[in-house]
């Protein structure tokens, strides 16, 4: 005779069932809200901020100035416009290289090539300088913020 069999109840084996059910029960929505957590940290682990102050010589808000923003490779152009007096726009991008373009009538277009790592945010300062005057309008780097993981 098996130990097995001495120490089982009729009704033991109903119980397991059931049990064996809630078990499956919980790791099975355990799986979906990983899968769920995966793919939505996986959608913004590509993502970056850029954002861009547009300014005249004499620091006044650049009204009027139009503001692209392309993938170096395929991808959509991110337009925006500086308007009623904030020289600051903001576009949520893909990481990557991107060409960034501002242009307003009566000054020089600023262009430059910035490479954007994922989970980064980029201020770009933006100088529009006169045609009729000299120097060209200039795109530099106010601050970066880079995404830093620590691990313990």
């Amino acid at each position: 005779m098996e130990l097995g069999i001495l120490w089982t109840s009729p009704g033991a084996e109903r119980e397991n069932r059931g049990l064996m059910s809630c078990w499956r029960r919980v790791a099975t929505c355990a799986l979906v809200a990983l899968a769920a957590c995966a793919a939505t940290a996986a959608a913004q682990a590509g993502k970056t901020m850029l954002t861009l102050t547009v300014t005249l010589p004499d620091g006044a808000p650049a009204d009027g100035a139009r503001v692209e923003v392309a993938p170096a490779a395929a991808g959509a152009i991110r337009t925006a416009a500086i308007t009623g007096g904030r020289a600051t726009v903001v576009l949520p991008l893909t990481s990557g290289s991107h060409r960034v373009r501002v242009a307003l009538t009566g000054y020089r277009t600023a262009e430059a090539t910035h490479d954007l790592p994922p989970g980064t945010e980029r201020r770009l300062a933006v100088r529009l300088m006169p045609e009729t005057g000299m120097g060209g309008s200039t795109i530099s780097i106010e601050t970066r913020y880079e995404t830093s993981y620590q691990t313990s």
